[in-house]
């Protein structure tokens, strides 16, 4: 048992949850009725996360240990070994499972993979891309609902991909704020160590703002205006003081603060993709 916990914990599975909202609010905007189609969707691009956050947490452990000691690698509760036949078994049965839905599901899956190992690699040093890549990351899942699941793109699975990939951005730009001791001992050039964490919280806050302001343009697309404009006006007042705290307000206790208050704001955003 205690080893099941440290692997649910080594997956990030609240984030993992996150992901298969976001593949299932991509595949209904594109149509799709059928819920064992979407629940081997959501299922095969939550093992992927699984495989990234387990490599993730063996390719920077060092980190972890000044960053996030509680992390279970670090705490000894798995072996480097252990994690490692998790991780890679996770991304077998998501390529196994993305097979019964279309090619484009597969291809988007080994996209990802590969461009989120190459960031647990060394992209994560590179500081803003390393932000953008993480942003990626995350916003892909509503083009894989949409292609991978439905097996097609429409206006609104792009914008509402486009949001969540800005608002991302100002949230990794944040959480370098927060890392910033970890960050610079390990040689990681976050905006935060570059810059400073008074830059980098004003361009974190532009990306947010940016990002309520794109999510007015999804009136044109939702079907209950009502229901989108309460979920969407919620999210937005997060983000909107989120952007405010680390524009005027940065430091290491306020950016964690911010990165907790925009994980509220996205699931709640997500309710909203799907009106």
């Amino acid at each position: 048992m205690e080893k099941a916990v440290a692997l649910l914990r080594l997956s990030r599975i609240e984030h993992g949850v996150m992901v298969g909202f976001a593949v299932t609010a991509g595949a209904i905007s594109a149509g799709v009725t059928d819920p064992g189609r979407i629940a081997v969707g959501v299922v095969s691009a939550l093992l992927a996360e699984v495989f990234l956050f387990a490599t993730n947490d063996i390719l920077n452990l060092e980190e972890d240990r000044i960053n996030s000691p509680e992390r279970p690698l670090v705490k000894g509760e798995l072996s480097v070994e252990e994690a490692w036949a998790f991780s890679l078994s996770a991304l077998a049965l998501s390529l196994i499972l993305s097979a019964l839905l279309n090619w484009w599901a597969v291809v988007i899956i080994i996209f990802a993979a590969s461009l989120g190992f190459a960031y647990n690699c060394c992209l994560k040093r590179s500081g803003i891309l390393g932000n953008a890549v993480v942003a990626l990351l995350t916003a892909i899942s509503f083009l894989y609902g949409g292609i991978g699941v439905a097996g097609v793109v429409k206006e609104k699975i792009v914008l509402f991909t486009a949001i969540a990939f800005t608002a991302n951005v100002g949230r990794e730009i944040a959480k370098g704020i927060r890392d910033i001791v970890g960050d610079r001992a390990a040689g990681i050039s976050t905006v935060a160590v570059l810059f400073g964490v008074r830059a980098a919280g004003v361009l974190a806050s532009i990306f947010m703002a940016s990002a309520v302001a794109m999510s007015f343009i999804g009136f044109r697309y939702v079907t209950n205006k009502l229901a989108y404009g309460l979920l969407i006006g919620f999210t937005d007042a997060l983000f909107t003081y989120s952007a405010f705290l680390a524009a005027f307000c940065p430091s290491m206790e306020v950016a964690s603060r911010v990165r907790k208050l925009t994980l509220v704001g996205m699931a709640v955003a997500i309710l909203a993709f799907m009106t």
